[in-house]
C-alpha cells in the first residue's frame, strides 16, 4: 500500500491527506461540498494528464509530478479547498 502512494502525485495525495484528516465531526453535506471543490481544482491540474501520460500513453511508468515546495504547499492546499467562483457549488436540495 506505501508503494501506490508513493507513485501517487504529491499535490493529491497531500490535499487528500488534509481532506480525510479534517472532516471528523462535520457533517456530510460540508465534506461533500468541500471533497467536490477538491476533485474540480485537482483534475484540472497538470497532474491527471501526465499521470495518463506514463500509463497509458508512453508507458514508461515515470509521471514527472509537479513538485511543491515546503513553502508553496500550504497555500496551493489551502486554495484546493476554498469556494468555487467562477462555477457552482455543489448544493443539496433538500425539501
Amino acid at each position: 500500500m506505501l508503494n501506490q502512494l508513493k507513485r501517487g502525485a504529491p499535490l493529491a495525495l497531500a490535499a487528500t491527506y488534509q481532506h480525510v484528516t479534517t472532516t471528523g465531526g462535520r457533517s456530510l453535506e460540508d465534506v461533500l461540498k468541500e471533497s467536490y471543490r477538491l476533485n474540480r481544482r485537482l483534475m484540472r491540474s497538470a497532474d491527471p494528464k501526465e499521470g495518463i501520460r506514463a500509463q497509458l500513453i508512453d508507458k514508461d511508468g515515470s509521471p514527472a509530478w509537479r513538485t511543491l515546495g515546503l513553502q508553496t504547499r500550504g497555500t496551493e492546499i489551502a486554495a484546493l479547498f476554498s469556494p468555487l467562483s467562477a462555477e457552482p457549488e455543489l448544493y443539496f436540495d433538500v425539501a
